[in-house]
């Protein structure tokens, strides 16, 4: 399975159109390499008012490493900084200390005003418990005292 991470991603509605066009024609450079466009296939797309939350949990995202999709996303937000555009991109992986956050204002006033992506992390006390009778029956399988 290996490494993984959840991600999100928030922009204005015009932000996400310039990211969706650049991925496009990001991926279509390599035409002999079948890439998924992870634009359309993310976990969590909500569009509101002020703008457009997306992201993909448990996905393997790994920059400049052969993984085409992540890297097409990378550089479509690099392009948005250059374009000026707001955006917050938000990335924590399976270690615990794993976090990153990039965030731009652009020039636009109004879509100056994205909420950055609010994280909790919390411990999972039902899964524990599971995980401790699980092993508690393996162990009563195999004839070891607990």
């Amino acid at each position: 399975m290996g490494y993984r991470s959840d991600v999100r991603i928030v922009t204005s509605q015009k932000a996400y159109r310039e990211l969706q066009e650049y991925v496009e024609k990001y991926l279509a450079k390599d035409k002999d390499l079948e890439v998924d466009n992870l634009l359309e296939c993310t976990d969590i797309n909500i569009t509101g008012k002020n703008g457009i939350l997306i992201g993909w949990n448990g996905i393997k995202w790994c920059e400049y490493c052969d993984f085409k999709g992540v890297d097409a996303i990378s550089a479509g937000l690099k392009n948005l900084r250059i374009k000026e555009y707001s955006f917050r991109f938000a990335r924590f992986g399976d270690d615990y200390g794993d976090y990153e956050e990039i965030y731009h204002d652009g020039n636009d006033n109004k879509a100056n005003y994205l909420p950055f992506v609010s994280l909790n992390r919390s411990f999972d006390d039902d899964e524990i418990i599971r995980d401790l009778d699980y092993l508690a029956k393996q162990k009563e399988k195999a004839g070891i005292e607990i």
